[in-house]
């Protein structure tokens, strides 16, 4: 699920994120590119977390646990 890319922590390889995310590798490499418009990552061939993307990650964290806690996830 694209949303458990986040979960794959920053020094994780490219193969490795994509094993974790349960993501085929070709449809990671397009996620990776989505995300480095956004600013999240730093590149596709050797992603790690930017500033921002950190604080996604403490701020989706918080999101998803929320939504358990009321059933929703």
């Amino acid at each position: 699920m694209a949303g458990d890319i986040p979960a794959a922590r920053e020094w994780l390889g490219r193969a490795r994120i994509a094993t974790t995310a349960n993501l085929a590798y070709d449809r990671l490499i397009g996620y990776l590119e989505e995300m480095v418009r956004a600013g999240l990552v730093t590149e596709v061939r050797k992603p790690r977390l930017t500033p921002e993307g950190r604080e996604f990650l403490q701020r989706y964290t918080t999101l998803t646990e929320m939504l358990s806690r009321f059933g929703l996830r």
